[in-house]
């Protein structure tokens, strides 16, 4: 996973230590990090200067927050064990009662390509 190896490369470029006689140069080079833990240099540079992931940078258009999202993933899971069939309607609507607000069809293609 990417995302996982950035945060490696950040901890392994933190731990290292600043250069002697520097306030923001660290002994491991971010490039060197990047190229050790095989993501692009311009991403942990990014990273290191506190830019927001893809996904962070698009909480704010989530229709649901993760813990109601939670509860609908709950929720599918439950009426699975029941043997009751999920049409994507079915989810749109249970969605809409959650968010109080209407789901569209795009919304329901999201969630399953998220919780497949």
């Amino acid at each position: 996973d990417k995302e996982a190896r950035v945060q490696a490369a950040m901890r392994a470029v933190l731990a290292s230590g600043l250069k002697p006689g520097s306030e923001k140069r660290y002994l491991l080079s971010v490039n060197q990090a990047a190229k050790d833990f095989n993501i692009p240099p311009q991403t942990l540079r990014d990273r290191m200067n506190g830019k927001k992931t893809r996904q962070e940078s698009h909480l704010h258009q989530l229709r649901l927050s993760e813990e109601e999202e939670q509860v609908l993933v709950n929720w599918v899971k439950e009426m699975g064990r029941r043997g009751v069939p999920m049409t994507l309607q079915t989810l749109q609507d249970h969605a809409s009662e959650i968010s109080g607000r209407t789901m569209g069809r795009s919304w329901a293609d999201g969630f399953r390509s998220r919780h497949p």
